[in-house]
């Protein structure tokens, strides 16, 4: 009998204000603190140096692309690194600000890992048969 393959993977996911996946922030007025938690955890069986950059888009902000495997083309607003053990979960809270009223603004969350042979973070990464994208996103509309 052979044994199962092994899957590789992180996992990035927003939660609410009080780390829960509930009461996500859907409108707010233009300058007003947003508070979220995002959760991260690394199944990738061995130690993670992870970098998650928080960007925030509107419309026309391309998100990151999962056949063209590239990160989204908004400016990191904030960055979060951590060292994850394996099967090691961690969540961190993040709290911005969007000045300008629009609709539809998305908070987007992408995980990055640190490639030793590159001597720096990469996205995507390599799963031991195909490269991969981790991120998430939540919808915010921005009142005056």
């Amino acid at each position: 009998m052979l044994p199962k393959p092994a899957r590789y993977f992180f996992e990035i996911y927003p939660l609410g204000p009080e780390g829960m996946a509930a009461n996500y922030p859907t409108e707010v007025a233009a300058g007003q603190l947003i508070n979220v938690w995002i959760g991260v955890s690394n199944h990738m069986g061995r130690i993670e140096y992870l970098l998650v950059h928080v960007k925030v888009g509107a419309n026309a902000t391309a998100i990151p692309d999962d056949r063209a495997l590239t990160p989204s083309s908004a400016t990191s607003r904030k960055q979060v690194e951590c060292f994850l053990m394996d099967n090691q979960t961690q969540m961190f809270p993040v709290t911005l600000a969007i000045s300008r009223p629009g609709i539809n603004y998305n908070v987007m969350f992408e995980l990055w890992y640190y490639n030793e042979t590159a001597g720096g973070f990469r996205f995507p990464w390599y799963d031991g048969s195909v490269y991969r994208v981790a991120w998430s996103q939540i919808w915010i509309n921005v009142t005056a």
